[in-house]
């Protein structure tokens, strides 16, 4: 595919994850030039963070959605080990950990390579 083609294809992507999220009751913020959004909402326990970054190179969407929480350093093994077990019975995405710093995130892809994602995909 013609890099063009995936520029293109990136763009219709974009602005239908952008329709999708203006529809939504959530807060939404976008960056047009780097295809990012940036979408905050309120469940009832917390609020959730969706980062999603439209990636013509690669046709892909990425989402990944922060944990409100930070692992202690003594439990950062022990959530490792938590984290594998549940990313062995995930079908879509997965979780990750920054050993380093304790931070654990979701993270999605979707390919958009020559087809076009649906607002139901989003």
């Amino acid at each position: 595919m013609a890099e063009q083609d995936k520029m293109e294809l990136a763009r219709k992507t974009y602005e239908t994850l952008c329709d999708v999220l203006q529809r939504s009751e959530g807060m939404f913020t976008q960056n047009k030039e780097r295809l990012q959004a940036d979408y905050l909402v309120s469940g009832e326990d917390a609020a959730m963070r969706f980062v999603f970054s439209v990636d013509a190179e690669r046709c892909s969407v990425r989402m990944i959605s922060p944990m409100p929480m930070m692992v202690a350093e003594e439990h950062r093994r022990n959530m490792a080990v938590a984290i594998g077990i549940i990313n062995y019975r995930l079908v879509h995405g997965c979780f990750d950990m920054n050993m380093a710093n304790g931070e654990v995130r979701f993270r999605q892809c979707n390919s958009f390579f020559e087809t076009e994602l649906s607002a139901e995909v989003f």
